[in-house]
């Protein structure tokens, strides 16, 4: 009958129903006979009055436990997760949700196959079956979850209470339920680490010790401390699938925000504590006790033996197997790196840091015990170019030393003495060849460490000279360097010029046969004849140039003897008389050489040398002396044309003699007293008859070739009136010729007002001149108004300026001038000082 299961059938499913069932009667008078409520359905009530009321009781129960008949069925009767439910667990059901009913009949009831035993969720609840296969496991469709009247309520709850809203919460929380069932079957599964002890159970079970595992695991850099970043990275590495911030809060015992070893193995921490400070006691740092006890023999590594006297040395008692084997990052080895000792200590090496500065290694009072100087010797930077420097002396001295132990040379005074006599035969000889360059006897410190140089010397040159220089005296000789062999030949030089008065003398009475040599016996018998009471054959060895040699020459008795030999100084002259025959001789050969020479050497030389160079004196004047034109000629301008053509006279005297008035400035009149006039009348009448040059030129140069030659300037100079006729006039045309060789003048050559000192109209100034005047008045514009200005000029605005700037003298030189605050400055300084505020005036007329 009610196949939808809504619990009621209208007339026309009931019709179809009757149909299906094969009932042949009257279906209306059934319908009517059924529906005794006339309200045109009919329900169970209908057909069995005391089953609906079982089910009704039966279903209130369930609600008011459950919720809905799904729930009922999930939560109760196939919590198990089977399919079906037997007559014992459908009575166990009704118990627990406290219905008293017939179970059996109602069991019996709701099996729609009664060959069965079991009863299936769509017999239990046709609509729950439904709802099961949508997964609408609040049945929010049959309206299970829908409130009971909606008239009393608002706006917002109508609105929240909509099927679509119902439905969004039940498959939210349906899905919530699901992830976190999820979640904890993963849980369950998982067989990671979940609480501290278990972390510690792993570090202790991958790396052998908490302390191994702190080191290797947790404290990757080295500080010593975790932060709670590091911390949750290095258990994620870990695996860890515990509460991070649990594990956290139940080790961070201190609340300081570090997890240190001491929290996680505090027996570890306080060995290791009294470990590094009996290291610290003995070397100062980790890395000094590695390399001065532990890996002292450079290989690099630590047994247990050597890590026992290590300990027993610094006097440190502990467990000395615990804290080795502790250390070690790897247990399957049997020995102890540097990175396994000390990860700071490793790291410092690496970068050169062998006090373990930027480890904090090295003890120092608190900054609030140091004054300002202590600190500042103290920071960092200071700490760390000490530390550098120390290594750099020690690596120095390491390999002076080195390269002194491979070194054979000669390294003191008595090595120098054996190695001079192994190498010469006589300390004399080697005293003539490596020490007396300068043949005066003396040696100073300058010369005696370049000689040694030379010869390869690696001790101390300079404690050396001091020990050979016992007086003092800035130098040494052969008398320092061996006595005997000093007396032995001073003795015997000393003899011969008492006798002989000098040695080239002395040495002509020595060698009798006049071979140019002594030899031993001839130097004996000279010495039995002179009276010299010394060793004879000790001086003939001294004597000698070098071994291999078996005479001696003029030149071992005294070298200067036989250079003045050599160019005919028989006398053997002093020095001083050596020196004033050499200055005589210098003397007479320049002047010989001065009168050999053809250059100009007074006024009239110079005029001649002027007039043979440039062909006349107004050419001279105008190419060779006043070559700016400006008519007028200075002393260093007539200095460098008198050197131009190799004046060898008194420049000086030569410039006063042409200098009439004094003036230090000489013209072209005080040269050439007469041209001057003649050039000076020729502008006069051309100019009276022309105004200006430019005008004298248009009217001269008729042919228009820019030249005119003799004919043309004599006609020109006729047609002024100038005296003197045409010879006079082809003087004059010579004259303005810049060079003989050319036969012809220009315009430039006929403007003599530069020679005699005339200043042209504007229409005479060439472009050039024009440009030059413009920019000397742009200066002096410029100059005029720079004085203008505001700024110091002089030096007592300057001080003015200082002050007002700087409040005091004292101050503006501390700030201003000597920046460098050395007491002195120099006047590149100076300058910049000026400039620096706004000096106009002239600097260096200032400075001085």
């Amino acid at each position: 009958l009610d196949l939808d299961g809504n619990g009621r059938l209208s007339f026309g499913e009931f019709c179809l129903a009757l149909r299906e069932l094969g009932y042949l009667g009257n279906m209306k008078a059934a319908w009517q006979s059924l529906d005794s409520d006339r309200d045109g359905f009919i329900q169970l009530s209908d057909l069995d009055p005391q089953l609906e009321q079982m089910l009704t009781s039966y279903k209130d129960t369930v609600k008011r436990t459950y919720g809905n008949t799904l729930a009922a069925w999930l939560g109760s009767l196939a919590k198990d997760g089977s399919s079906t439910v037997d007559k014992a667990t459908f009575a166990k059901h009704c118990e627990a949700v406290g219905w008293s009913g017939n179970v059996g009949y109602l069991f019996e009831s709701l099996k729609n196959d009664k060959t069965r035993k079991q009863m299936t969720l769509r017999d239990y609840d046709v609509k729950a079956y439904h709802a099961w296969q949508r997964r609408d496991y609040g049945m929010i469709a049959d309206g299970y979850d829908s409130p009971a009247e909606t008239a009393n309520l608002s706006f917002y709850a109508r609105q929240e209470n909509t099927f679509r809203h119902r439905w969004e919460r039940m498959q939210s929380k349906a899905r919530i339920e699901g992830r976190e069932a999820a979640a904890a079957a993963r849980e369950a599964a998982d067989c990671g680490a979940k609480s501290v002890d278990d972390l510690k159970k792993l570090l202790v079970t991958r790396f052998g010790t908490l302390f191994a595992g702190w080191r290797q695991a947790l404290d990757l850099d080295g500080n010593g401390r975790l932060s709670f970043c590091e911390f949750c990275l290095a258990l994620r590495d870990l695996g860890y699938s515990g509460n991070l911030k649990a594990a956290w809060n139940h080790l961070n015992v201190d609340g300081d925000g570090f997890i240190s070893l001491a929290e996680i193995d505090p027996d570890m921490e306080q060995m290791l504590t009294g470990y590094r400070a009996a290291v610290k006691g003995t070397f100062g740092n980790t890395l000094a006790a590695w390399l001065g006890s532990l890996g002292h023999d450079g290989n690099g590594i630590v047994d247990k033996v050597g890590f026992a006297r290590h300990c027993k040395e610094i006097g440190w008692s502990g467990d000395v197997n615990m804290l080795f084997e502790s250390l070690k990052n790897d247990k399957t080895r049997k020995h102890m790196t540097l990175r396994d000792y000390d990860i700071a200590a490793y790291h410092a090496f690496q970068h050169g840091d062998l006090g373990m500065i930027s480890a904090g290694g090295e003890m120092y009072p608190s900054p609030t015990e140091m004054n300002f100087l202590e600190r500042q010797q103290n920071c960092f930077r200071q700490r760390w170019a000490r530390m550098i420097s120390t290594k750099a002396l020690e690596n120095a001295e390491a390999k002076l030393a080195e390269d002194r132990a491979k070194d054979k040379g000669c390294d003191d005074i008595g090595s120098m003495r054996d190695m001079l006599t192994k190498k010469y035969g006589t300390i004399s000889a080697a005293w003539r060849h490596e020490f007396q360059g300068n043949q005066n006897g003396r040696v100073t410190c300058a010369e005696f460490s370049e000689a040694l140089r030379s010869m390869g010397f690696v001790g101390n040159i300079q404690q050396c000279f001091f020990e050979l220089d016992t007086e003092s005296k800035g130098h040494i000789t052969l008398q320092d360097l061996d006595p005997d062999a000093y007396a032995l030949v001073m003795d015997f030089r000393k003899l011969l010029l008492d006798k002989f008065g000098c040695y080239i003398k002395a040495w002509a009475a020595l060698d009798s046969d006049r071979n140019g040599s002594i030899q031993q016996h001839e130097l004996i018998k000279m010495c039995e004849h002179l009276g010299y009471k010394g060793d004879a054959k000790a001086l003939f060895r001294h004597l000698l140039e070098g071994p291999g040699k078996c005479a001696i020459h003029m030149a071992d008795l005294d070298p200067a003897a036989m250079q003045a030999f050599y160019r005919g100084d028989l006398e053997a002259m002093t020095k001083t008389e050596k020196a004033k025959s050499a200055l005589q001789a210098m003397s007479e050969a320049k002047r010989i050489e001065k009168s050999k020479m053809m250059g100009a050497s007074d006024l009239k030389s110079l005029r001649r040398e002027l007039v043979r160079k440039h062909g006349t004196i107004t050419a001279a004047w105008r190419y060779g002396l006043d070559k700016a034109g400006v008519g007028k000629l200075s002393f260093m301008d007539f200095c460098k044309a008198c050197r131009s053509i190799s004046f060898i006279g008194d420049i000086r005297s030569c410039f006063r003699e042409m200098d009439a008035d004094g003036s230090s400035i000489i013209s072209f009149q005080e040269v050439d007293g007469a041209w001057y006039s003649r050039l000076a009348k020729f502008q006069e009448l051309l100019l009276a008859k022309h105004k200006t040059y430019r005008n004298a030129w248009h009217a001269i140069d008729s042919n228009k070739s820019n030249t005119i030659d003799r004919k043309e300037f004599v006609a020109v100079c006729a047609d002024i009136g100038y005296p003197g006729g045409p010879q006079e006039a082809s003087q004059l045309y010579r004259q303005l010729l810049p060079n003989l060789s050319q036969p012809f003048i220009a315009l430039e050559d006929i403007q003599v007002g530069k020679v005699i000192g005339y200043t042209p109209t504007f229409e005479d100034i060439s472009p050039e001149d024009r440009a030059r005047r413009e920019l000397l008045r742009m200066q002096e514009a410029r100059r005029l108004e720079k004085s203008k200005a505001l700024g110091a000029s002089d030096m007592k605005s300057l001080k003015a300026e200082l002050m007002r700037k700087y409040g005091t003298i004292t101050a503006a030189w501390r700030y201003a001038l000597d920046k460098g605050h050395n007491g002195k400055l120099p006047f590149m300084e100076f300058s910049k000082a000026c400039r620096s505020i706004g000096f106009h005036g002239n600097i260096k007329s200032c400075f001085k």
